[in-house]
């Protein structure tokens, strides 16, 4: 008679190996939730992963079989040592049903409920299965339905748990069957203006805005004087940026302002006052990834108070364990450690092989 048992911890991966090393390759996650708890009028809560696992009556002798699960989880080099043409029974964290955990962690993102997740289907197998349902025996409990069985995916199971390691937000997997899907996500940032007249600005801690404009002015071959910034030459209030913004406006080459962010509320405050009077044509905001991403959050939503960046420019990127988490602030990377973003950047920052991540499915 299978039962159901309840998984509780604070992170999502350590959940799964839980599963792995406790409950063995039968076990079946059947709902992923995260929960809050704590509080006042949603500050200061507290939250935490719940994973509902069904657990099948284990036989009393079984013939030795593979663990996929552990394949899953093992380094890739362990994964890629096995040899090929085997098949490896379907378990929950492969396929459809690793998916229905996606869709349960989305679901608690806030996005929606978790629905039933359809699963791939085995040529000449028929177009629906029965749904898995508790026994009667067993209190009901709330499960995503997993139609099954479904084709066992260890390569993109791995590729997963890895980019979730990795920092990405759980809402980019949702859905995805492959590490080019997750990059294709990915939004692209939009194109900085080159040509006479137009304003970049670069807003951030005044020595990476001043590396970040000064990279960009040799790689766009612009003359010395067409990085201004704001502070120096009189460009000390919101009337004078004014001014010379008139003025800038008939040069023959685009111009690039530095706004520098003093390290309290009431610089990024003025901040936000000389980006806006600036009129800029595209503002870049300069983020350290090795910074939590609630306070990189806080920051950008102060210094983007009156003029909403429309880009990051990411430093240290290479220099933290979830350089994915900066993919969650809500804006998209346009340079990251003065690289221009691309998917092949992002998959050699995630930890992915470049060709297999950026190889369509046919």
């Amino acid at each position: 008679m299978p039962e159901l048992l309840l998984l509780e911890g604070e992170d999502l991966p350590e959940l799964m190996t839980r599963v792995r090393e406790e409950l063995g390759p039968r076990a079946t996650i059947v709902r992923a939730e995260r929960v809050r708890h704590g509080g006042v009028a949603g500050f200061f809560s507290r939250e935490h992963y719940e994973l509902t696992v069904e657990v099948p009556d284990r036989p009393r002798a079984a013939a030795p079989s593979l663990d996929p699960l552990e394949a899953l989880m093992d380094a890739a080099d362990r994964a890629e040592a096995g040899p090929r043409g085997i098949p490896e029974p379907p378990v929950s964290t492969a396929g459809a049903r690793f998916a229905a955990v996606l869709e349960g962690v989305r679901a608690l993102a806030g996005d929606e409920q978790a629905r039933s997740v359809p699963g791939p289907r085995a040529e000449g197998a028929p177009s629906a299965a029965p749904a898995v349902t508790p026994s009667p025996a067993v209190a009901p409990a709330p499960a995503v339905v997993v139609p099954g069985p479904p084709r066992p995916e260890p390569a993109w199971g791995r590729a997963a748990m890895a980019l979730l390691s990795a920092g990405v937000p759980p809402e980019l997997l949702d859905r995805a069957g492959s590490v080019a899907d997750v990059l294709e996500r990915i939004p692209d940032a939009p194109a900085a203006p080159r040509e006479p007249g137009r304003l970049l600005v670069v807003v951030g801690p005044r020595e990476a805005a001043t590396a970040t404009a000064d990279l960009l002015r040799l790689r766009w071959q612009l003359p010395a004087d067409a990085v201004v910034e704001a502070g120096d030459g009189g460009l000390t209030s919101s009337a004078a940026v004014v001014r010379w913004r008139v003025r800038s406006g008939q040069a023959d080459h685009a111009w690039v302002l530095v706004v520098p962010v003093a390290d309290d509320a009431t610089g990024r405050v003025q901040a936000a006052a000389l980006v806006a009077a600036a009129q800029p044509d595209t503002v870049w905001a300069v983020v350290d990834a090795r910074t939590k991403t609630a306070d990189a959050a806080r920051w950008l939503e102060q210094v983007g108070g009156a003029r909403r960046p429309d880009a990051l420019a990411v430093l240290g990127l290479l220099d933290t364990g979830d350089p994915g988490s900066v993919l969650g602030l809500g804006l998209p990377v346009a340079w990251a450690d003065g690289i221009p973003a691309s998917r092949a950047l992002w998959a050699t920052v995630l930890g992915q092989p470049v060709d297999a991540a950026l190889r369509r499915r046919a």
